[in-house]
């Protein structure tokens, strides 16, 4: 069994019910770390009821923050720190300070579950100090423990390598890895050396060596052929060719 000295810094998105009217701070830190001992002889759900209901961590003095805790008090905690998050960060991120907190410079809607995690642990650690204080902040670090979070899930392997092929003005540009490329509107084959031998390059780093040529508005079919030809006298011949959508 996880030990919930492990979790308690993150029980105030469990907490259910309206709890009663906090003691000071320090009673507060005190009380907490008892109840955490003695939830850690429970078992679930009683072990998490006990803390979530009698240990308000840390006290919140925002109404809004306090009835979303409540509202999501029963929800799997993915889903309730994805829901109370956001609602609580409208009431505290206007009083940080700086450095602030990540969470208060990011959209709640574009983070992923696992950035939502990681976020709203360092959100809430900041709650604590603003509503405890910098002193019984640490004592609660001490005595109760510090929030454990996943970090942010790593991006998505690439698999391919997408190069964009358009045509700007009278000229062909190829785009790819954040390099661009900008070629005479009728190439030659030399014209394309340059760019074919980084695209090899970096193609040759992924497991299938996949290219992807993206064909965009105005790319007639000499652009498209001079382009496959060059590739392929770099052996590269898993290619697929698409058209955006617009």
């Amino acid at each position: 069994m996880v030990s919930l000295r492990l979790v308690a810094p993150l029980m105030l998105v469990a907490c259910a019910g309206s709890p009663a009217p906090a003691p000071p701070p320090s009673d507060l830190v005190t009380r907490c770390a008892a109840l955490v001992d003695e939830a850690d002889d429970a078992r679930p759900p009683e072990e998490t009821a006990l803390v979530a209901v009698e240990c308000l961590a840390p006290r919140l003095r925002d109404d809004a923050c306090r009835s979303a805790i409540a509202r999501t008090s029963r929800e799997p905690a993915v889903t309730r720190v994805g829901m109370l998050t956001p609602i609580c960060a409208v009431a505290y991120c206007p009083l940080v300070d700086e450095p602030r907190p990540g969470l208060c410079s990011r959209v709640p809607s574009e983070l992923t579950p696992a950035e939502m995690m990681f976020h709203s642990a360092e959100f809430f650690t900041w709650i604590r100090v603003h509503e405890l204080g910098p002193e019984d902040a640490a004592r609660w670090d001490r005595l109760v423990g510090v929030p454990v979070a996943p970090e942010p899930e790593p991006p998505p392997t690439t698999t391919s390598l997408t190069v964009g092929m358009s045509v700007r003005g009278e000229a062909l540009e190829l785009v790819m890895g954040g390099e661009s490329w900008t070629l005479p509107a009728n190439p030659r084959d030399a014209d394309f050396e340059a760019p074919a031998r980084r695209a090899a390059q970096l193609a040759n780093e992924l497991p299938d060596d996949q290219v992807v040529i993206e064909v965009g508005p105005g790319i007639l079919y000499h652009h498209l052929v001079g382009w496959l030809n060059a590739l392929g006298k770099r052996r590269l011949r898993n290619i697929t060719v698409t058209s955006p959508k617009t």
